[in-house]
């Protein structure tokens, strides 16, 4: 381990070329103020004391969405946008890949033989920690140079800390040696393989990732229960809705503060216009949908759906009770690493706390 800041200003002669990498563009915006000398730059550089500093966002969504086990990543993204062209209901929400997704790869292979250092400066939630797998798995499969490469990692979302106040504990840097690359590469094939291959991630150490243990337990969760065919998602939606008087926007605000942050604002919709186009409905009261780019460019629509009163349906009812499963009635249609989950699926027992595969 090392700090962040290991070698003083004074010391280097001329500007070090350093990329930062992170899951989100909040805590994208955190470095450039934190780092960013004039928060001006050129090229999507920008000069800070001793650097010349780039930042670069690797946001895939890879939960709910389909994660091919293909370790070219032009093969990786053809095969989503295949999936999606077939079915966009199982995708976990309603907008396709961003194509900035893959070309950023590419610009950090790019730059990557100039760069005097990368840090990746990862947040604790599940769906960072997928990112972090697949950005590991791909500079391995790739053979760069990862003696220049460190992460960072944050106790909390890096984008909800404020870059003007001074940090009361300096971050250390963690290098990317071999052991922690085999780890990734290990933990990214087995998210991609199978439910059962994630599961027995647990049996082994991995410390190196400190928040990896975290989100394989939440994923794991993820999946369909084996009573109720819910997952850990859907039973958090229905459960605030039984409460009452609830609306599409407290929905998302509840799931906003959930502790790890899982599903965004995006698959929140995606999830609640899911739950509300069965033939039986397991909620009511959705108005304006669906929750896609249309929606959002109409601001009559999005009145509406703000607005929506949500209620439960006896259906939905009988979910949160556990006297009926979702699968039986068409609610499991969407992906979970590389595995698509339909009616027989791949289940979570959290009695057990083991998985069932399907017959």
């Amino acid at each position: 381990m090392e700090t962040v800041t290991s070698m003083p200003n004074a010391l280097r002669a001329t500007p070090t070329r350093r990329l930062f990498l992170t899951s989100g563009s909040s805590a994208a915006g955190f470095l450039k103020q934190k780092f960013s000398a004039s928060g001006g730059g050129t090229q999507g550089w920008f000069p800070s004391p001793g650097h010349q500093d780039r930042a670069i966002e690797i946001q895939t969504r890879l939960i709910r969405d389909p994660v091919p086990e293909t370790d070219d990543y032009n093969l990786f993204f053809e095969e989503r946008r295949a999936h999606r062209a077939e079915d966009p209901r199982q995708c976990g929400s309603w907008l396709p890949d961003d194509p900035s997704v893959f070309s950023d790869f590419a610009a950090i292979a790019t730059c990557w033989p100039d760069l005097d250092r990368a840090e990746f400066w990862v947040d604790p939630d599940p769906s960072a920690q997928l990112n972090l797998l697949m950005f590991l798995n791909w500079v391995s499969y790739h053979g760069m140079d990862t003696g220049k490469l460190y992460l960072v990692h944050g106790e909390k979302r890096w984008g909800e800390m404020d870059a003007t106040a001074p940090m009361l504990i300096v971050p250390e840097a963690q290098s990317a040696d071999p052991a922690l690359l085999a780890l990734a590469q290990t933990a990214w094939r087995a998210f991609r393989s199978s439910p059962s291959r994630w599961l027995d991630l647990l049996d082994d150490d991995t410390s190196q990732l400190p928040y990896l243990r975290r989100a394989i337990v939440v994923l794991l969760e993820e999946l369909p229960d084996s009573i109720t065919g819910l997952g850990r998602s859907e039973i958090e939606v229905l459960s605030l809705i039984a409460e009452g008087d609830v609306t599409p926007t407290q929905i998302q605000m509840a799931f906003a503060r959930r502790e790890p942050l899982t599903l965004e604002y995006w698959e929140v919709g995606k999830l609640l216009d899911t739950l509300a186009d069965l033939a039986a409905p397991a909620i009511l009261g959705l108005e304006g949908g669906p929750f896609d780019m249309a929606s959002h460019d109409d601001e009559s629509r999005m009145v509406q759906y703000d607005e929506s009163g949500l209620r439960l349906s006896a259906f939905g009812e009988a979910l949160l009770e556990g006297t009926t499963d979702f699968g039986h009635h068409g609610g499991i249609n969407r992906w979970w690493g590389g595995i698509h989950l339909g009616e027989e699926c791949w289940r979570w027992d959290a009695q057990r706390q083991t998985v069932i595969q399907p017959t």
